[in-house]
């Protein structure tokens, strides 16, 4: 009898102590598999991170600008070709009414963005054909002294190509009845006044985005000759009216968000036909 109490203690102390030991392997396991997954899914994590931070443009600031171009020579010049291909200037728009979009660089110093290139002395609406003269700018000749190096030269020349004809966009008519709208609403005849509106000719630009994805718009005016008479005096000034409209990926102009244009009046046609040029507007003869 005492010899089996004695053995029925024992089993269950030796039970005792081997489930005490599967609690403590089972802890450890589990802790060893916790830390495990942690590691895989920061192993995971991080190759993803990776693949996304690489798929990412660089500025060459992002590094010393020495490390990063390989057009340096042993006089630690930089090609200006080499430049432009970092940094592109596109010509946007129409044949006829092209403009340059410049691609900007950061400023490390400063954290803003510097345009790379200008344009050196003064151009009107680009056509296929033209020939941009490009300095580079003297905030980036600075940023690139402070790296110790310079230009090979201070200019490139680059040749406008591939703008569509204007014609391309195929609701310019449309557009353009729609300025008569705009006109006809600012000087609206009442019993004081009487209001005589001509259309003289039409005028358009290109406007470019700062986002590179758009397809920027087109800014499409008409001149005005308004005739006021009032209390037996007539008066007659000049007035441009238009509207903005963006382009859609279709080529044609979106109709439902236009932005309408108003100038100030002008006493005669040489001035308001200056303003137009001296804000980049090219007339345009639209097929009715």
């Amino acid at each position: 009898m005492i010899i089996s109490s004695f053995r029925l203690v024992r089993n269950t102390f030796y039970e005792r102590l081997d489930m005490d030991k599967f609690k403590k392997n089972n802890a450890k396991n589990k802790k060893l598999i916790y830390i495990t997954l942690s590691v895989i899914v920061v192993f995971f994590a991080s190759i993803i991170a990776f693949k996304i931070y690489n798929s990412q443009p660089k500025h060459v600031e992002d590094e010393s600008f020495v490390q990063k171009d390989s057009n340096i020579n042993k006089n630690n010049e930089v090609s200006v070709k080499s430049l432009l291909k970092k940094y592109p200037v596109e010509v946007k728009g129409y044949n006829g009414y092209g403009v340059l979009s410049f691609y900007k660089s950061i400023d490390t110093s400063r954290k803003e963005d510097m345009q790379v290139f200008n344009v050196d002395g003064d151009f009107s609406p680009l056509k296929n054909g033209d020939k941009v003269t490009l300095r580079v700018s003297e905030s980036y000749v600075d940023e690139l002294k402070s790296d110790g190096l310079k230009l090979d030269k201070e200019k490139i020349e680059i040749k406008v190509s591939g703008l569509k004809d204007i014609s391309e966009i195929k609701n310019l008519n449309v557009l353009v009845e729609e300025n008569d709208n705009v006109a006809e609403y600012n000087n609206e005849s009442n019993s004081y006044k009487k209001y005589k509106i001509e259309r003289q000719s039409d005028f358009i630009k290109y406007i470019t985005d700062p986002d590179s994805s758009s397809r920027g718009q087109i800014s499409l005016v008409s001149v005005y000759k308004v005739t006021e008479v009032s209390s037996g005096e007539t008066k007659t000034e000049y007035y441009y009216y238009g509207n903005i409209a963006d382009i859609k990926k279709n080529g044609n102009l979106d109709l439902e968000t236009v932005d309408a244009v108003v100038s100030l009046g002008r006493k005669d046609l040489e001035t308001i036909l200056a303003d137009l040029e001296e804000s980049d507007y090219k007339e345009i003869k639209l097929k009715k």
